[in-house]
């Protein structure tokens, strides 16, 4: 079992729910002026404006809790979220369970590793991965 699957693993709770961000995170007194620097502030309403530009549906890679596929789908935008981890995609869910049945048609959830994902034959204009979602995990 690799530590996205344990569900005692910290990096379940920590990778996406506690992430700094203004909706959907576990500790919003983390969002704050260093994460406005860091870019972070407008990463989601980013993504909105270039999706309704370029058309949907987008594919989001290692989609973790939610963070970011929600308000995408809370704008009327098809999302697809793919994410290693049940544990991650459990929360995603308990999170998704929460908004509306508008809202929650916007969304497909695959649990898959994402170097040997198969969701079948479509095409995305637009495949994102949020930030600090890849990075390295040697020695969870």
């Amino acid at each position: 079992m690799n530590a996205w699957q344990d569900e005692s693993s910290a990096i379940n709770y920590y990778y996406d729910g506690d992430f700094p961000a203004e909706k959907y995170c576990r500790y919003p007194e983390n969002f704050d002026e260093i994460t406005v620097y860091q870019g972070l502030k407008f990463d989601v309403s980013r993504y909105i404006e270039i999706a309704r530009e370029i058309g949907g549906p987008v594919l989001e890679l290692c989609c973790g809790t939610g963070r970011v596929a929600i308000q995408l789908a809370g704008a009327g935008i098809d999302t697809v979220g793919v994410d290693l981890s049940a544990v991650l995609l459990r929360q995603f869910k308990e999170k998704l369970e929460e908004q509306s049945t508008e809202l929650q048609q916007h969304i497909e959830l695959h649990e898959q590793d994402i170097t040997q994902m198969s969701i079948g034959a479509r095409r995305f204009p637009m495949a994102i991965i949020a930030f600090n979602s890849l990075r390295r995990t040697t020695g969870l």
